[in-house]
């Protein structure tokens, strides 16, 4: 059983690498969620909106992997250099951001 101390040790961790991520990196990740939402529909969005970016990882989460992150090996690299190793992580990076970006709007 994962403790209180033991999530608060990996948020932080994650937050360390995120912070790593290049203005490159996050400007691509805002257009890829560009690409989406002229693929989508408002109503596809404000579902997202309001989802936790683990409970997305299966439906969206693999959508973004198959469509963005195995056809751009860029993307890939700089999430690499940002400590994210696994297409799954970055999908998840990928989710909160857009989640964090539509909560804006």
């Amino acid at each position: 059983m994962i403790t209180d101390k033991q999530e608060l040790r990996a948020q932080e961790w994650d937050k360390e690498r995120r912070n790593k991520m290049s203005p490159e990196l996050h400007a691509a990740i805002l257009g890829l969620l560009e690409e989406w939402k002229a693929q989508t529909t408002p109503d596809v969005w404000e579902e997202l909106r309001g989802s936790d970016p683990i409970l997305a990882h299966f439906g969206l989460g693999m959508w973004i992997r198959n469509t963005y992150l195995y056809k751009n090996e860029k993307i890939q690299e700089d999430f690499r250099k940002a400590g994210y190793f696994f297409v799954d992580d970055m999908s998840e990076v990928i989710l909160e951001i857009w989640i964090e970006e539509l909560n804006k709007q």
